[in-house]
């Protein structure tokens, strides 16, 4: 696999972690959306075949039991109609992982938010309509080192005003899963209208690359070649990843190192 060899030749990646990128790789069938992992590396890859854009996603990512983080891992973006990479990331070298320790359960973590937006709730009178969950990786002091954290939605059956907000929908409360400290609280407010699963906030930003500068998307598209996007798609990041080093060696010397 060009890609993979690439990256070994360039000395990005170790001949160990090449051997396990190249497992996955090989576990990936061509029946579409899916996710393969390697428990015993906390390794995974997933691959998201997106109709809509004609673009398959290629994410290998760190995981451990319930926990994972697409920051720290590999991501690369084909276009099957036009045969090339719209964009690769390379960050699994930049981030740590903090803790994995899981102090906090989900239903405390939701007790925690509850307790949290009791105030809210009585003063607007709002009625809790549905609660969300979500266990992610966060950043909490040095940027690039990872913790577990609960990401908590409370909904509201309804708008409520409080204080300077005529529409808020519900509350947001995250918490470190390892240590039970709040970092975040706040409501969650609609502006322009929308449903509240809309209107989520996230510490694992999106990665999703914009389309280039005046390039539009034909609306509707014959369907892609799947398997000849996992035939091509090696190639192309093949030569990506030259572009990536070159452009980074260019950086460096301008910054004068």
């Amino acid at each position: 696999m060009q890609l993979l060899d690439k990256c070994l030749i360039m000395g990005m990646i170790n001949s160990t972690f090449h051997k396990i990128l190249l497992s996955l790789l090989q576990s990936v069938s061509c029946d579409g959306n899916q996710t393969v992992v390697d428990e015993e590396n906390d390794l995974a890859l997933k691959v998201e075949l997106r109709l809509h854009r004609s673009e398959c996603v290629f994410r290998w990512y760190w995981t451990k039991g319930e926990l994972k983080s697409y920051r720290k891992g590999i991501q690369v973006y084909f276009d099957m109609d036009k045969g090339f990479v719209e964009a690769f990331i390379f960050s699994w070298p930049f981030y740590k992982i903090g803790s994995t320790d899981i102090n906090v359960s989900e239903e405390e973590a939701v007790q925690m938010a509850l307790e949290e937006a009791e105030e809210v709730i009585k003063e607007t009178g709002a009625k809790v309509k549905d609660i969300d969950a979500e266990l992610v990786m966060g950043r909490r002091v040095d940027y690039f080192t990872l913790y577990p954290i609960w990401l908590i939605w409370i909904w509201f059956n309804g708008f409520y005003e409080y204080g300077c907000e005529k529409n808020v929908i519900g509350y947001h409360v995250a918490i470190w899963a390892d240590t039970g400290e709040i970092k975040t609280k706040d409501t969650v407010a609609v502006y322009g209208g929308g449903s509240h699963q809309e209107h989520k906030p996230t510490t694992e930003p999106s990665t999703t690359p914009e389309a280039p500068p005046n390039q539009e998307r034909p609306s509707a598209r014959a369907p892609p070649n799947w398997p000849l996007a996992l035939a091509l798609a090696p190639v192309a990041i093949a030569t990506a990843i030259v572009i990536y080093r070159r452009r980074s060696k260019f950086s460096s010397k301008r910054l004068g190192r």
